[in-house]
Formats: C-alpha cells, structure tokens, sequence
C-alpha cells in the first residue's frame, strides 16, 4: 500500500527546478506526482534528470485530472493569488513561494479561501528553516543577548538582476523588484527570530538606475556575472521596479531594524547576512557568531551546525505539517502581516518619509 502524499510542483523555473524539485525528490513520505510549466520545452531536463514524463501546460486541467495532495507554487508574483485559491477550492494543500502575493490585499484574499475551505496553506519563507534557525532562537531563549535593541541585515549583489526583461522586473507583474524578491527574505527571518513582535514604523529608500541602463544596451558591468541579462524584454522597455533598497523599521517594542538589499549595486563583492545586537552580546545570522562579554574581555566564538539545504528542510516540515505531525510553521496570517509590511515599505519610499505600520 503506497501511503505517500502526491505533490503537484507549478512553475519550472529556477525556483522549481533548483529548489522544489530536488528537495520533494529527496523527502520521504510523499512523491512527485504531476509537473506543470506553461512553456513547454522546460519538460526536456526533467525527462533527462529524473526520468519524469507527466507534465502538464496548464494548471487548472492538472489540478482536476491528478488525484493530488498538494501542489507547490512556484510561479511569477502576480500568478500566486489565482493558483493558490484555485487548488484550495479543489481541495489540495498549497505550498506557495513567498513573495504569497503582489500586495496584502491579495493575501487577504487567498486568507479568505483557507479559511473558507479550511485547506492546509503554508508560505515559503525558506529562511525560516535554515539549520543554524534553531541555535540562534535559543541564543534568545536563553536570555544570552541582555535586551536585544537593534537588528541589521544585507543581502547585496554586484550585478544580479533576475530575468531582467521578464516579469521580475516588471512592476506589474511582479509587484515590486528586490524589496520582494529578497527584502520579504530579511524582514519575515529577523522577525521571526526576535519572537514576532508587533511593528510600529518604516523608513525606506529605494533606487532602480543600474537597471534602466541596461535598456541602452550597455552591459555595464553584467558580462560574467550570476545573472548576466537576456535582453529578452529590452525592446519592451520593462525595468519600472527597484534594484536597490535602503529600509529602517522600529517595532512596538522599542527594537530596530536596518536592512540594505540590492540586486546591482557597484560594491567589489556581493555579500549577505546580519545581526541581532543586545545589551549582553551579539549574534550574526550566517555563519552563526556569538560575541559576549567574558569578564574584561569580549569573546566570539562560531557555533557550530549541521548545514542542510534550507528548502529541503522546508519541504520536510511541509509533509508533517500535511501529516499533522506539526503546526503551520510559516502560516498565512504571518504572510499577511509582512505584506503589510512591504506595502508600507513601498509607500515610505514614494513618500520620502517614515510612516506607520497597520498589519490589521
């Protein structure tokens, strides 16, 4: 008797082809069941990889022929809202890629069809189940760090614009550019690790000139690197969306929170990661480095952990979430506060001032 849940993987692209579909391939308890891309000629190196032949172009006609028991969306932002309800409605479970939506309204939307349905939703905030999570939160936990008071993180890259041309760099589409490709990534992982705090203020500048030069042709800079440019969408003119962020946030609780993303941005070399400060001691994101004080002295030492691939420990915790073994560890309500979140990002940065935060 085959007792394994039968997952549905929507959208091929990288995000599905590096990360959804080596991680369910690796999971015990359930089994690739149906894959689904729009385009095609996308299906070759599943066919060649991992010997799969049942594909489908078109969501809708898979969600109503496979007998599935969740299906991961991986899809462009603006394809989010519509797939997830759609499979809810159908009675499956959904594992969606953060960004969930453009905007909180359409994750109040997709809030409402759970609730609804009473269907298992969980967001991809891979972040969240890093290994080295665990060991910072219990840091915290611990009361290590005194009254934590100021957070910072980075996530910076030279020149790595994703499919410029395509939807991610088109504001409609994708609803915004590196705030919700990797600014949603910061802001959902350090709240998380602080316990979830309510917010209060956000502060934010934003900057997208890089990108739009790339429309003259110039290569400034993109030959060689991680994500050198198409130029498939040049002729369309779409770079309406931000390269760069610059965001401050204060929560209710008296902590702040600085963040710097950027998809290009001249610096001699990409770089990422961050810091929980306290009025005993400090923490840093990736790798994990414990900085205390030890009589006279200050002391760091680097904690050690077992490094897993952040999505295959995601993909693990959605099974026994599906098999109620565990709670929604990345639920809706969460995705709908960030949401909010972002919008007030966006609307400080139109405004060129701080405003407030309303995750209600």
């Amino acid at each position: 008797m085959n007792n394994k849940l039968k997952i549905g993987i929507i959208g091929l692209g990288g995000i599905g082809y590096s990360a959804h579909m080596k991680a369910f391939n690796e999971i015990e308890n359930c089994e690739i069941a149906a894959l689904c891309d729009i385009d095609p000629s996308k299906f070759e190196r599943f066919r060649k990889e991992y010997g799969f032949n049942n594909f489908y172009t078109d969501y809708k006609s898979m969600l109503k022929k496979e007998a599935l028991d969740a299906v991961v969306v991986g899809t462009s932002n603006d394809t989010h809202k519509d797939i997830s309800i759609f499979a809810l409605e159908s009675g499956v479970a959904v594992l969606c890629e953060k960004p969930v939506s453009r905007n909180k309204n359409e994750a109040f939307e997709i809030q409402k069809v759970i609730d609804e349905t009473s269907k298992k939703f969980m967001v991809g905030q891979c972040f969240r189940f890093r290994n080295q999570t665990e060991k910072i939160q219990e840091i915290i936990r611990e009361d290590k760090l005194g009254e934590i008071y100021y957070c910072h993180g980075s996530y910076i890259r030279q020149r790595g614009i994703p499919g410029y041309g395509t939807w991610f760099t088109d504001k409609k589409r994708a609803g915004g550019g590196v705030i919700l490709d990797l600014g949603v990534h910061l802001i959902d992982y350090v709240w998380f690790l602080l316990g979830k705090p309510a917010f209060k203020t956000v502060s934010a500048y934003t900057y997208g000139g890089i990108g739009k030069r790339l429309a003259s042709g110039e290569m400034i800079g993109f030959k060689g690197s991680a994500w050198p440019p198409t130029y498939s969408g040049l002729e369309k003119n779409i770079f309406d969306v931000e390269e760069m962020a610059s965001i401050f946030i204060r929560f209710k609780n008296n902590v702040a929170f600085h963040l710097e993303v950027a998809w290009a941005m001249n610096i001699d070399k990409a770089s990422s990661g961050g810091a929980i400060f306290g009025s005993k001691g400090s923490v840093t994101l990736n790798p994990v480095i414990y900085t205390h004080e030890d009589k006279d002295n200050m002391v760091s030492e680097e904690l050690p952990f077992k490094l897993e691939p952040s999505h295959r420990n995601q993909a693990r915790k959605f099974i026994q979430f599906l098999n109620g073994e565990i709670d929604n560890p990345a639920p809706i309500d969460d995705a709908l506060k960030i949401m909010h979140v972002l919008d007030a990002v966006y609307e400080s940065a139109r405004q060129k001032k701080e405003i407030s935060i309303n995750t209600k």
